[in-house]
């Protein structure tokens, strides 16, 4: 699926009931990017898309609330179909005794970084860092179809995933009102 001519498709799933288009500042690059951001009915931040080309970036307007309904499939790393090479990095977090992570895939073209794909959405939950190492690869290899050895990792997406959504609702200057 495709907003504002960008490939969404890997922040939606079954439980995405809206995205937004923000803007965010990335320290790293002194600059405010465009953020696609999926939310299930709850407003439980899902998945992000972040556009870090300058190129693709200018043509994107923030400010945007595009409810949804996703009728089948998730999309995978669709979004990151198009670019030369994937590296996939994590951002573990703990709670009491257990792990978790955030999934970040960065994608680059040309060497340079076109989009940013997080997924908080990841369903391990691990006792310690070999383990949550291990529950990642297999839900790499079970729900995306890639295997890797070790993290961080490079490779390159090879298939998309399919689909199938609408659009239900759209409201513009949505964080005029709702923060």
């Amino acid at each position: 699926m495709k907003l504002q001519n960008i490939e969404i498709s890997s922040i939606l799933s079954p439980e995405a009931r809206y995205v937004t288009v923000t803007s965010k500042f990335l320290p790293n690059l002194a600059d405010e990017v465009p953020v696609f951001t999926s939310y299930n009915g709850e407003k439980v931040k899902l998945r992000e898309l972040i556009i870090l080309s300058e190129k693709m970036r200018n043509k994107i307007i923030t400010g945007y609330k595009y409810d949804l309904e996703v009728k089948e499939g998730d999309g995978g790393l669709t979004s990151l179909y198009d670019v030369d090479q994937t590296i996939l990095t994590m951002k573990a977090k703990k709670y009491n005794e257990f792990m978790t992570t955030a999934l970040i895939f960065i994608g680059l073209k040309k060497g340079s970084p076109e989009k940013a794909l997080i997924l908080h959405d990841v369903p391990v939950l691990a006792k310690n860092k070999n383990d949550l190492i291990d529950q990642i690869k297999g839900y790499l290899r079970t729900f995306h179809g890639i295997e890797i050895d070790h993290i961080p990792a490079k490779f390159k997406v090879d298939h998309k995933h399919l689909v199938k959504a609408k659009l239900t609702d759209v409201d513009y200057a949505f964080s005029l009102f709702n923060l």
